[in-house]
């Protein structure tokens, strides 16, 4: 994101959401989504899996709370989409990197 985004600019984050609601929501959330997430091939649906386990696109921006912005919820709160500001400090990088890492490292 740094190299992509100057300083002050910001990013656009769009990914499944952890909780889907309503019936829309359960039905591309919990069943169709997963599916195609299965068909991606098996080292994928298990990084998707445990992408969801560690809190999925909520958790992961929860630790930048302060620069996010939430643009929609669609397809029943199924997808996420958000702006992400960019600030100048490469430690934050470096820790929200380290924790997107280990969010599609599958656990054992």
């Amino acid at each position: 994101a740094r190299k992509v985004v100057a300083q002050g600019g910001s990013l656009i984050v769009t990914d499944y959401s952890k909780d889907p609601s309503g019936f829309k929501g359960f039905l591309l959330g919990d069943i169709l989504i997963p599916v195609v997430e299965r068909l991606a091939g098996r080292d994928h649906y298990l990084n998707y899996l445990s992408w969801q386990r560690n809190g999925g696109i909520e958790a992961f921006l929860q630790q930048r709370s302060d620069s996010v912005d939430i643009i929609s919820r669609r397809f029943g709160g199924s997808v996420f989409c958000c702006a992400v500001a960019i600030d100048d400090d490469i430690k934050t990088y470096q820790k929200h990197l380290a924790l997107l890492h280990k969010s599609f490292s599958p656990s054992e």
